[in-house]
């Protein structure tokens, strides 16, 4: 995904952009963890999947995105929805937390990716019985957002009849210790849908995290199950932005100075787009970083840029960096850089 050449580095990262066209864009691909057993497998549903396509499943310690391990190789068919169950490697067992990425095989693009817990109370020599998938970690997905009035849940491996509170929260804290906004009830478990209201105290509000913690808790008082995940609070068709554009946003790291700047080359910027540039830690992906520069897009085959590295992450080791629409923020991209 990078290349060091005399102390230049190239990266190219898309994950979640959108083409511009005067047509609904297709939806971004996504990944659902729906089972893990701990240090031996994991199952994940990707969703929107472009047709034709190869890729890798990759398995990494969470934030170390230089340490991941290839652990199978895929063709997407017709596209669509997959399912996929993956070996946890010997190598990533008694990490608490794991990162799961799809990548383009031709390119070594991110399509999509996710994290999860691998609850290290399970044993990597039990085999996966009805009990051991029932006990794991439920997840989040986003399927549909109102803006400012309401959100979209999509349940996978949710346990069977249990109170479940809802929780918002700005973004970054996970939502703990955050809003509450209604009680469900999850019935029969497994996949289910729940609508969540948007309460007042966040319309208006870019990005939002949400939770599910259930009622019942442990003998230290915490959660059974809990489960979070964030979302734009955008109308998730997002209106055409120019009738003549099609394309996505393109970030090259043309030149890093370690520590004092970054050189970078922007594609398929329409004209008069105002963008922010972000700069934070690599697990942030640059989101919710801290804003380096603003600029106007010129509608220009390439448009060259360089970017201070702020004080504040001047000394880390690898750093995020991410291009954002400030009038249409799900017009995105984001990339890392070796800042060495």
């Amino acid at each position: 995904m990078s290349v060091l050449l005399n102390r230049t580095v190239f990266a190219l990262l898309l994950l979640g952009t959108f083409p511009l066209s005067t047509t609904r864009p297709s939806p971004s691909p996504t990944i659902a963890i729906t089972n893990v057993l701990a240090n031996t497998r994991l199952w994940v549903t990707a969703y929107n999947l472009p047709a034709g396509l190869e890729f890798d499943a990759r398995l990494g310690p969470y934030g170390r995105i230089d340490e991941e391990i290839t652990v199978g190789t895929f063709a997407s068919g017709r596209g669509g929805t997959f399912t996929l169950s993956l070996e946890i490697p010997p190598a990533l067992r008694g990490q608490r937390q794991l990162t799961v990425w799809l990548r383009d095989r031709e390119n070594g693009q991110t399509i999509a990716s996710n994290w999860f817990y691998n609850d290290l109370t399970a044993s990597a020599t039990v085999p996966p019985t009805e009990h051991s998938l029932r006990s794991q970690t439920f997840t989040l997905s986003i399927t549909d957002v109102v803006a400012d009035t309401s959100v979209t849940l999509q349940t996978f491996h949710l346990p069977p009849n249990e109170n479940f509170d809802v929780f918002m929260g700005a973004i970054g804290t996970r939502a703990l210790h955050g809003v509450f906004v209604q009680s469900v009830f999850s019935g029969s478990g497994g996949a289910m849908f729940f609508t969540i209201p948007i309460p007042p105290a966040f319309q208006g509000k870019p990005q939002i995290a949400i939770r599910m913690q259930s009622a019942a808790t442990d003998e230290r008082g915490l959660p059974l199950y809990s489960a979070h995940n964030w979302f734009y609070n955008y109308d998730m068709q997002r209106p055409d932005l120019h009738h003549h554009f099609n394309g996505y946003p393109l970030i090259s790291i043309v030149e890093v100075s370690p520590g004092e700047n970054v050189r970078l080359a922007l594609q398929n910027l329409p004209a008069g787009e105002r963008f922010q540039v972000s700069i934070g830690s690599l697990i942030t992906r640059g989101f919710n970083g801290l804003p380096v520069a603003t600029f106007e897009g010129t509608g220009e085959e390439t448009q060259i840029l360089t970017i201070t590295i702020p004080l504040e992450v001047a000394a880390e080791k690898v750093l995020a960096l991410r291009l954002q629409s400030i009038d249409h923020p799900t017009y995105y991209a984001f990339v890392w850089f070796y800042n060495r």
